[in-house]
């Protein structure tokens, strides 16, 4: 009986690393991708990682700001402050007040 737990306990360690390998994996890779991949793969991980979705369509509306369907999905998930964190150069010379 012991010897079921020490294993069941091992299983358990074994699948907790692999998905922190995965999420590190995942979290660095999609910086390569292209913006149009970036924001696809943003919209997949919105059901799975929330804060990975929201990291993908930033990157993609510092690449291409006026990328409107970005904005809409990013809208839909992020607080005012995080819209800090955006380049507003590119913006501020898209809009003309």
């Amino acid at each position: 009986m012991e010897n079921q737990e020490k294993k069941k306990c091992l299983k358990m360690r074994i699948q907790k690393q692999l998905q922190i390998q995965n999420k590190n994996y995942e979290i660095e890779n999609y910086q390569n991708y292209k913006s149009q991949n970036i924001y696809l793969y943003g919209l997949i991980k919105i059901h799975q990682n929330l804060e990975l979705s929201k990291q993908c369509l930033i990157q993609v509306l510092n690449q291409l700001p006026c990328f409107w369907s970005a904005w809409l999905e990013l809208c839909r998930l992020m607080s005012e402050e995080r819209f800090n964190q955006l380049d507003s150069k590119y913006l501020l010379q898209q809009i003309r007040i």
